[in-house]
């Protein structure tokens, strides 16, 4: 097993929603609070840093206390141009370990045409 201190997560909190209608699928609210609040306690005491890739509420998911890493694409590519981002950031440092989470927990959710 990693150690923990060595493994970074990153949250992809960006891309168009589509699943979600077009909202912004780390602020929808699951059971309560924001699912972005669901990953970061589940990744938090499994890795030594988090950081969290959106496109924009930027300053609210800021207010967590982890680095955001805005989209630097036009037209919210999604987690794919989030990987690339995330792969020249260096969250941790030499040696780490990358670790990635859906924002909205990689679940499909229908919506009508």
């Amino acid at each position: 097993m990693s150690d923990p201190e060595r493994v970074a997560a990153v949250i992809l909190a960006g891309g168009h929603g589509s699943r979600m209608g077009g909202a912004d699928k780390g602020l929808i609210d699951y059971q309560g609070r924001p699912l972005v609040e669901w990953g970061l306690a589940a990744l938090a005491p499994q890795v030594g840093e988090i950081v969290i890739s959106a496109n924009r509420n930027i300053e609210r998911y800021a207010a967590y206390g982890y680095r955001v890493l805005p989209d630097t694409l036009p037209d919210y590519p999604g987690p794919l141009a989030a990987s690339a981002r995330r792969s020249g950031a260096a969250p941790v440092g030499r040696g780490t370990t990358g670790r990635r989470a859906a924002g909205d927990g990689g679940r499909r959710h229908a919506h009508p045409p």
